[in-house]
């Protein structure tokens, strides 16, 4: 058998490796889509390209990423300035948003990245192994800096499944950010809380915390207040 059908039997998600390590792979992603629909199904305003969509569609197009990891891939790209929002609904009561992308900022933002990263692009699969034989001596001190960073985090285990381990080490980090001090009694007293639920739960109360930039996990919105979300929040 000479196929599989995890293998590109439906239309592939294209997208650079540079675009995902200067703004985020989940951004990356969605904005690549985002893209694609401004040139496929635009709406013309203002000498600029918009679209909008709810973020329950959009999870439907991109069933392996949560709503609310799109929300928080969103917010991340409005901060950023990338992603560009204005209200044209004619009703002062339709609060629906139109989205553009403000490219100018988006290669200035990517070209910063790529030049201070030490980024091994532009190497394909097939040259891996020779690149791999061609650096081994040369940059062995900065292998092994970014060995001992790895090594540092992987001896933060505070979670057995890593999905939740590594989201949880990036709530801390914002927590950081905004002044809160993750002493071993916060920690603990965050990690009690969360294992109060299974694994699903405690990555999404955790999205949810750093959505918000909160400083606490607290249970998930109820489904009502999802519903609510969906039909107001678009993109």
């Amino acid at each position: 058998m000479d196929n599989s059908r995890y293998l590109i039997n439906e239309d592939p998600i294209f997208f650079l490796p540079t675009l995902a390590v200067g703004i985020g792979l989940n951004e990356a992603i969605l904005l690549q889509k985002i893209h694609g629909w401004l040139q496929c199904t635009p709406k013309e305003h203002v000498g600029r390209n918009w679209i909008y969509n709810s973020y329950k569609s959009w999870h439907e197009q991109l069933p392996f990423m949560s709503e609310i990891t799109i929300k928080r891939a969103v917010k991340n790209l409005i901060d950023k300035k990338i992603i560009i929002t204005e209200n044209f609904n004619k009703n002062s009561f339709d609060k629906t948003l139109w989205y553009s992308i403000d490219y100018e900022k988006l290669n200035e933002i990517v070209e910063i990245s790529d030049s201070i990263k030490m980024i091994p692009s532009r190497v394909s699969d097939c040259d891996y192994r020779e690149y791999q034989n061609d650096t081994t001596n040369t940059n062995n001190n900065y292998n092994n800096n970014n060995n001992n960073k790895k090594r540092e985090n992987i001896e933060k285990l505070y979670f057995e499944n890593n999905k939740v381990n590594d989201i949880f080490l990036e709530f801390l980090d914002l927590r950081k950010k905004i002044k809160a001090v993750n002493s071993d009694r916060a920690i603990n007293t965050l990690i009690n809380k969360l294992n109060k639920y299974d694994d699903d739960t405690k990555f999404m109360m955790i999205e949810q915390s750093i959505v918000n930039s909160w400083k606490d996990v607290y249970e998930l919105k109820n489904k009502q207040s999802k519903k609510e979300d969906d039909n107001i929040e678009w993109f």
